[in-house]
């Protein structure tokens, strides 16, 4: 499998919104889902970390110009596809590496 493979699912992957959150997170999320901007997010948040391994979510969100909650929430997909793993905390937060 390719890696641009990873990104093409159809399906809304866990963790794309909490059962906690509100209506208007989940229909933003289907929105970015459908769009395609959701696997150039993760794509992008991707190669940032190849580019820097060790940031923090917060460093990544700088590095790629999106808001951090969208890179914590696309980091958690990012690790399921095999393509980065949590690290070390640094000021209490997680760092990234890639695999």
């Amino acid at each position: 499998m390719m890696q641009a493979d990873l990104f093409s699912t159809t399906e809304v992957p866990r963790g794309l919104t909490r059962r906690t959150d509100p209506q208007t997170s989940r229909i933003a999320a289907e929105r970015l889902r459908v769009s395609g901007r959701l696997d150039a997010h993760r794509q992008t948040i991707a190669a940032a970390i190849r580019r820097q391994p060790g940031l923090t979510y917060r460093q990544l969100a700088d590095a790629v110009g999106l808001e951090p909650v969208a890179v914590g929430r696309r980091l958690i997909e990012v690790e399921r596809l095999g393509l980065a793993r949590p690290g070390e905390a640094r000021d209490g937060m997680r760092t990234w590496w890639p695999l």
